[in-house]
């Protein structure tokens, strides 16, 4: 759960006389979403897909800790690990593990 949202919920949202759909706050926050974003749509045959268009890192240091956001392939972050792990190790003990 983020910001009082619980992921798989879903929300009943209606779209205005010139075709505008508000994003609530707590999602908008969720995803990081501010005035101005530039979002992607993907259109499914079932769903419409929304996401940011703007580059993020897929992995960003939030307090010392290193925080997934799920943008790349899993290998790719078990490799980030390990390398951080190996430089932590060779920090600590002079050599990695």
């Amino acid at each position: 759960m983020v910001f009082g949202i619980a992921y798989g919920m879903t929300q009943t949202l209606s779209i205005d006389k010139a075709g505008r759909v508000v994003i609530p706050q707590e999602i908008r926050k969720m995803f990081g979403f501010n005035a101005g974003t530039t979002l992607h749509i993907e259109i499914t045959e079932k769903s419409l897909v929304l996401t940011s268009a703007e580059a993020r890192p897929a992995m960003v240091r939030e307090d010392g800790v290193w925080v997934y956001d799920g943008a790349v392939p899993h290998d790719a972050l078990l490799d980030a690990v390990a390398s951080e792990r190996d430089a932590r190790d060779a920090a600590v003990w002079g050599h990695p593990l």
